[in-house]
């Protein structure tokens, strides 16, 4: 397990090959599963044996030693339910032992930041990103029992399978749509430290490149973040849902529509799928919605019981709804309180209560009728990568979109938060541009060079149309009734490459290509909720 990870360049990090592949690997892990015992959670530490049993060489070392073992410890549950079943829910106790740790791991940290200063703090950050990356799962299978130590082995076995057959198939991809930028990149030379160097082609080595080249941080795509780079980097930011294929491809919703003093219900959207929110009592439950565009409407259908919700999008970008509805959904009637006394380093929060919601089905009537839209956003900053910006160790920035707000329970989340209104999602080839559609940009390629963009998707009178705001000439894509992306005329991808590095400054060589704006395929296998009439506008004229 203490193997490094594949050549990134001659200068990349010692990692857990299992860290990163199962990071890379969550989604596709569930075709590879095997027989888990059902009660490992019985084996499994539990806070008050973990902060017994792990000990510093003095308080701040024990620390930082239990801070990173506990956010092991939830992303440790995480490959086992996923592997299992991706899109299945936990078990019960497998639940609950998660929120024991994330309430274990926050409340450690917490009470570290309140008693010392900034630059302590990094320090601790650091030392506990690298026992998360180099000591937790050891310590880990030393605390547990053989139940869940079984458990584990199982899921180690699918994940490096699941790992290796998403590396071969993303390089694939990858090769067939940038052919020329491949063959560049496997001759390319950089200077580390004043020395020529020979550029790996490896995956992982092309994955860190490319992320470095379009904007991000050496740390979100080397160092603490390597996960959060690599995954915005081979998915096109859309996170790991997107790693059980090519995912969806096509025009959304995002962001929460309606809500304020008149009416507090609200219809909230996320990738493909939306739910009501602030409708009486009941709790917002998501459902897939689908997208009607025709000469005359842009209509949004959300299938709720007993009636579907049909919504029109109005000029200014709200929605006009029906009025008032009746809805089936649930509430919440109760919670199951567990309090829990800990020891060890964790005041003042040595007494934890945790609440969890009993529900129960039930109806209720709201009032959907027009639906301000959601503000816009801000000015993209010039440098703006799209790459998320992530730390406290190898695991953190998992663990980041895994506790908290809980992001990764939300269908169709994402590691990079998605602008509002309606955006595109997914990869779109021809034989000059490539395009990848993420949440808050699209990232070009023409041959070589590569570059983020932002964009904005109009609901024109008849159409749907993507205005990608490449700094080397702008260009609009009509979506048509075959899902293909239409447009014409020529744009020039001002990107840059990877050339050297010196210590951990990276050095950049220009690189600018030309290609031909046509007509983009979405990849194949991928889906859409979206529907466009037959009769939509034809290619603008080049913009």
């Amino acid at each position: 397990m203490n193997a490094s990870a594949p050549a990134a360049f001659a200068f990349a990090l010692r990692v857990r090959p299992l860290a990163c592949a199962a990071a890379l690997c969550f989604s596709c892990a569930g075709a590879f599963g095997q027989a888990v015992p059902a009660n490992y959670t019985d084996d499994m530490p539990s806070v008050a044996k973990v902060e017994q049993q792990i000990q510093g060489t003095d308080p701040t070392d024990t620390l930082e030693r239990q801070v990173a073992i506990f956010e092991y410890l939830q992303l440790y549950i995480q490959r086992i339910k996923e592997t299992r079943d991706y899109k299945g829910p936990y078990t019960p106790a497998e639940a609950k032992l998660r929120t024991d740790y994330a309430q274990a791991q926050y409340d450690l940290q917490q009470s570290y930041n309140k008693t010392h200063t900034q630059q302590e703090i990094g320090a601790f950050s650091l030392k506990e990103g690298q026992y998360s990356e180099n000591n937790a799962l050891d310590w880990i299978k030393q605390l547990q029992g053989n139940k869940a130590a079984a458990a584990y082995t199982n899921t180690e076995a699918d994940l490096n399978a699941s790992a290796q057959k998403m590396y071969n198939q993303q390089m694939q991809d990858l090769q067939k749509a940038q052919q020329a930028q491949q063959q560049a990149a496997s001759q390319q030379t950089a200077m580390v430290n004043g020395q020529p160097m020979s550029m790996s082609n490896d995956p992982t080595s092309v994955a860190i490149r490319r992320c470095l080249e379009l904007g991000g941080s050496t740390g979100s795509c080397m160092g603490g973040g390597l996960i959060g780079g690599l995954i915005g980097t081979v998915t096109g930011g859309q996170g790991m849902e997107s790693l059980t294929g090519p995912g969806r491809a096509g025009v959304v919703l995002s962001g929460a529509y309606g809500g304020g003093n008149d009416s507090p219900t609200y219809v909230g959207f996320s990738g493909d799928t939306g739910s009501i929110g602030s409708c009486g009592r009941l709790v917002p439950d998501s459902t897939t919605y689908t997208l009607s565009k025709t000469a005359t409407a842009l209509k949004v259908t959300l299938p709720v019981s007993p009636s579907p919700v049909i919504l029109t999008m109005q000029s200014n970008g709200s929605l006009q709804g029906p009025g008032g509805i009746a809805l089936n959904g649930q509430i919440i009637t109760g919670y199951n309180v567990v309090t829990t006394t800990r020891t060890g380093y964790c005041a003042p929060n040595c007494v934890t209560t945790t609440r969890t919601p009993i529900y129960a089905p039930a109806s209720d009537h709201c009032s959907l009728s027009l639906l301000k839209a959601p503000p816009p956003p801000p000015p993209p900053s010039a440098n703006s990568s799209g790459t998320p910006q992530m730390g406290g160790g190898l695991v953190g920035g998992v663990i980041d979109t895994l506790t908290g707000a809980m992001i990764a329970t939300i269908p169709g989340a994402s590691l990079v938060p998605s602008l509002p209104g309606l955006r595109m999602e997914g990869k779109y080839t021809s034989s000059g541009l490539l395009l990848d559609f993420a949440g808050d940009a699209v990232t070009i390629d023409c041959g070589q060079a590569h570059v983020k963009a932002p964009y904005t998707v109009e609901n024109a009178p008849s159409s749907l149309i993507a205005h990608v705001q490449n700094s080397g000439g702008k260009f609009d894509l009509v979506v048509s009734s075959d899902k293909t992306l239409r447009g014409s005329g020529l744009t020039t991808i001002n990107g840059r490459l990877v050339s050297g590095m010196n210590g951990t400054d990276i050095t950049f060589t220009p690189h600018s290509e030309t290609c031909q704006v046509g007509t983009y395929t979405p990849q194949s296998g991928s889906g859409s909720t979206t529907t466009v009439a037959a009769n939509v506008s034809p290619a603008p004229a080049p913009a």
